[in-house]
C-alpha cells in the first residue's frame, strides 16, 4: 500500500513536470565511496543534522531524450557544522553503493520564518 501511493506521488509530480519543465544541464558532481565522501567531511566536524528521500531524475540511454521517466528515489542528507557555518548535502546511490557531494558550502544561515 505505501509503496503504491509512493509511485502515484512520484507519478503526479513526474506528469506535472514534464507540463510546465525546465532544461536538464549538467552540472559536475563529486562521487566516491563512504571513506571518501565521510572521511572529508569529518575533517569539517560536520554530523548529519536532517535526511529525506528525493526524487532524482537519472539518466537512461534508453530513452530519447536521455532521461527516466520516472524519478529515482534516494536518500539524501545534510550535514552540518552549525560553529564555523559549513554545509555538505549529499545523496547516496545503493545501486552502485556511491556517494555524492550535491554542494557544500559556508555562510550557513538560519532563516526566521
Amino acid at each position: 500500500m505505501k509503496n503504491s501511493l509512493m509511485i502515484g506521488v512520484v507519478a503526479i509530480f513526474a506528469a506535472c513536470s514534464l507540463a510546465h519543465a525546465g532544461e536538464f544541464n549538467d552540472k559536475p558532481v563529486m562521487c566516491g565511496n563512504d571513506e571518501e565522501m565521510f572521511g572529508t567531511i569529518s575533517l569539517k566536524d560536520e554530523i548529519k543534522m536532517w535526511e529525506a528521500t528525493q526524487l532524482t531524475s537519472v539518466r537512461d540511454p534508453d530513452e530519447p531524450n536521455g532521461i527516466r521517466d520516472m524519478p529515482q528515489m534516494l536518500p539524501v542528507a545534510i550535514y552540518m557544522n552549525l560553529e564555523n557555518k559549513t554545509y555538505s548535502l549529499v545523496e547516496y546511490h545503493p545501486g552502485y553503493n556511491q556517494y555524492c557531494l550535491l554542494s557544500f558550502g559556508i555562510s550557513l544561515e538560519a532563516v526566521d520564518r
